[in-house]
């Protein structure tokens, strides 16, 4: 549809309503937003696992998890912590090197492939099995 310039070489027309983004975030027992909640499990498993304090950078770490978080939901998020933490650190070489929320972050994609190509074989394993 052609518009029509008004005044000033100024473009008039129709306004598009703005839509608000809607995220993926999945409704928990936990309420969105406390990432802290989110950096304490990372450091309680970092903790247990290397006997040392995980000393986070609330501001960088805290806007990675929210990124998660929005995407994936909480509960999502810390199964992905468990994960990291279980099985990728051990697994994955630069994932060993980089044992932090920026580390898990960035291998985030990585993980969930390799996670369900592991489900897929196990899934494929089992109907095999059962003949």
């Amino acid at each position: 549809e052609k518009v029509e310039k008004g005044p000033n070489n100024i473009t008039e027309g129709k306004l598009i309503e703005a839509k608000p983004i809607e995220t993926k975030a999945k409704a928990t027992g936990v309420s969105k937003g406390d990432t802290h909640t989110l950096i304490k499990i990372f450091g309680d498993r970092f903790k247990e696992d290397f006997k040392t304090e995980y000393h986070a950078k609330f501001g960088k770490e805290g806007k990675l998890l929210k990124n998660l978080e929005n995407q994936y939901g909480y509960d999502a998020v810390v199964r992905g912590i468990n994960y990291f933490f279980d099985v990728y650190i051990k697994t994955d070489k630069w994932a060993g090197k980089n044992i932090d929320i920026g580390g898990m972050y960035s291998l985030w994609n990585k993980m969930i492939a390799t996670g369900n190509k592991k489900v897929k074989e196990s899934a494929k394993l089992r109907e095999w099995a059962d003949g």
